[in-house]
């Protein structure tokens, strides 16, 4: 049935991987692209990254995380629920580089939009690195999904920007792509507009209708006024205005 819950993959009590049938969308999806939610009638409308789809059987994964501000939303969901509204793919599909080097960068949560990243990279022949900012419970249950495809730094203790710069001192990507707290894309960005490589930023931006009604996502990338919802949520990080956008955020959030 269309929408409905298929299975529940329990990473801790906090995070879950949530099957959903919907065969359209898990045929369109392509890295990069997400989803909508409203799990009631009267619940909230909620963006997801689609972490994984399968089109042999029609069904697309999201990763649900108790702690980012979804209250007890996991323990209301078991598997034959349908949900009543999902909307998708949204966003635009990610350029995934092939026979590269790729550094993926992201905390815990910012982990979530870079998986299908890091598995279609490796399924083209990509060399991944995946820097985790910290070892929080979310970082960790997240681990075992991303040791599967890259190799992987800890820089929970010397710091992003440490661990960046020691890493780049080493090696030469190709890309860095990252997810994560606004001020830590802001810094990365920062150090690879310095040492010259291709940076994306993968924005986590407040929606409502996720179609460019509402306007809240609009992000300042390259002097243009872009929405998140339809030209991301991955921009050059190099071209976006990241002052612009932590004011905004402070004014929403």
């Amino acid at each position: 049935m269309l929408n409905e819950i298929k299975e529940i993959i329990h990473y801790s009590p906090l995070t879950a991987q949530i099957v959903i049938e919907n065969g359209p969308v898990a045929r369109a999806a392509r890295p990069g692209h997400f989803v909508i939610v409203r799990f009631d009638s009267e619940g909230m409308r909620i963006p997801f990254t689609i972490v994984k789809t399968s089109a042999d059987d029609g069904t697309i994964s999201i990763i649900i995380h108790r702690a980012a501000g979804l209250g007890n939303l996991l323990s209301t969901l078991e598997p034959g629920m349908v949900i009543p509204d999902l909307l998708g793919p949204l966003g635009q599909a990610m350029e995934i580089d092939e026979n590269a080097t790729v550094v993926c960068i992201g905390d815990g949560a910012g982990f979530v939009p870079l998986l299908p990243v890091i598995r279609s990279c490796r399924e083209r022949n990509t060399r991944v690195i995946s820097v985790f900012s910290e070892q929080s419970a979310q970082a960790a249950c997240l681990l075992p999904l991303v040791e599967k495809y890259s190799e992987i730094v800890d820089a929970s203790a010397s710091g992003v920007e440490t661990a960046l710069n020691e890493l780049l001192a080493r090696v030469k990507p190709d890309h860095i792509i990252m997810s994560g707290p606004t001020t830590l894309l802001k810094s990365i960005a920062d150090i690879t507009r310095h040492k010259g490589v291709r940076a994306t930023a993968i924005l986590n931006m407040m929606m409502i209708d996720g179609v460019g009604l509402c306007g809240i996502c609009r992000v300042m990338v390259g002097g243009k006024r872009l929405l998140t919802c339809i030209e991301g949520p991955a921009f050059d990080a190099h071209a976006i205005d990241f002052d612009q956008l932590l004011n905004r955020q402070r004014h929403f959030v």
